[in-house]
């Protein structure tokens, strides 16, 4: 079994539900929020939790990301 490296990868991203059809997720852990306030809170602990960063995409998407 090999090694996972998560290095510069997207560990998940937290979407506003309206904008839903902004993102194809496939296998990254997607978060629907109904708030903007939600939805920061949200990236914020999953940044916290994962030690990633969170982008902001500006079309209702966050992604937190692993350098």
């Amino acid at each position: 079994m090999g090694d996972v490296n998560l290095l510069n990868e997207i560990i998940a991203m937290v979407v506003l539900k309206n904008f839903k059809d902004n993102v194809n997720n496939g296998s990254v852990p997607t978060f629907y929020t109904d708030t903007e306030e939600e939805r920061e809170k949200i990236a914020m602990y999953l940044s916290r939790i994962t030690k990633g960063m969170v982008h902001d995409l500006e079309n209702g998407v966050y992604i937190i990301v692993k350098h």
